[in-house]
């Protein structure tokens, strides 16, 4: 009788046996032998192309970010990079006399704009209490319809500023949404101007609404900066000193003012000191200023240029 503890089959096959598992066992490592291969040529067909170079996605190219600048009031700030010339007034330059901020220098002027929003004006009390020049609102272009309308105290206001011996400029607010438009702005404000010596800039006034609705809401930019460039030509042609009239934030990511470049700015920042980078010829520097004359506040302003 056989061991009960010994197993009923020997785990050492038969001859036979063990040739097909050597052969199993061979086809096996053959198997794995063509898929290593097949793997290494897929590998190296795939490497090939991309040798000596890379083949990561190309970087984005990095923004020009401007020109760092320390603003004396928003600090390192990026300005964007206009072909213009610098601001270089002294800030040290700029002193209080009489209730006015002025600047030392020989051609630096001081002045008021106004419109029908100041009411009456007493021009001759004006140019005694040390104002040396106004610049006028000849009109607007509605927001909604887009009208063409003259301020209302403009003939007023031109007679008396002549009168008083007010050196003069003028301004206009313009809604314009289209070259044709701004040339006819221009148009209107030369018609007004007949007759009268005009010394002191005449000023392209366009400022965004922030109204949904407005005919000029959401105009771009670069399409303003074509308006104000064809509404400043025409003035320009007609003998005039042509300007923009522009704050900070529109002046650097507003108006394209290379192409500006030939026409006057007039910068307006109610601060102590200007510090807008580039150069100005005219700095509204404050919104609510008291003149005698003036039965309202008023906008005061400064003038480098001797115009």
């Amino acid at each position: 009788m056989a061991d009960p503890k010994q197993p009923k089959h020997s785990e050492t096959p038969p001859p036979a046996k063990r040739k097909r598992v050597v052969l199993l066992c061979a086809c096996c490592a053959a198997a794995v032998l063509l898929l290593c291969l097949l793997v290494a040529l897929a590998l190296g067909n795939d490497s090939e192309p991309h040798k000596g170079r890379d083949t990561s996605p190309a970087p984005s190219p990095t923004p020009d970010r401007g020109i760092l600048f320390n603003d004396r009031y928003r600090g390192p700030t990026f300005v964007p990079r206009f072909e213009l010339p610098k601001n270089t007034y002294d800030s040290d330059k700029f002193v209080e006399e009489d209730g006015f901020l002025r600047y030392d220098s020989e051609t630096a002027t001081l002045g008021v704009d106004v419109s029908e929003f100041q009411g009456e004006i007493d021009w001759q009390q004006v140019k005694d209490a040390g104002i040396d020049f106004c610049i006028l609102r000849v009109g607007y272009r509605g927001t909604t319809q887009g009208m063409l309308n003259e301020d209302s105290r403009l003939a007023e206001n031109l007679a008396g500023a002549e009168a008083a011996g007010l050196k003069i400029g003028v301004y206009f607010f313009s809604q314009a949404v289209s070259e044709h438009e701004a040339r006819k702005e221009a148009d209107f404000v030369l018609k007004r101007l007949k007759g009268h010596e005009i010394d002191y800039p005449v000023v392209f006034d366009w400022e965004p609404p922030t109204e949904e609705g407005l005919r000029a809401y959401g105009m771009a930019g670069w399409q303003v900066s074509n308006f104000a460039a064809a509404f400043c030509k025409r003035i320009a042609d007609a003998g005039y000193t042509a300007c923009i009239y522009s704050n900070k934030n529109m002046a650097y990511d507003f108006w394209d003012l290379t192409q500006l470049a030939d026409y006057a700015l007039w910068y307006a920042e109610y601060q102590p000191v200007p510090s807008f980078y580039y150069d100005f010829s005219l700095w509204q520097y404050s919104e609510s200023g008291s003149v005698p004359g003036i039965p309202v506040e008023v906008d005061l302003n400064i003038c480098f240029e001797a115009y």
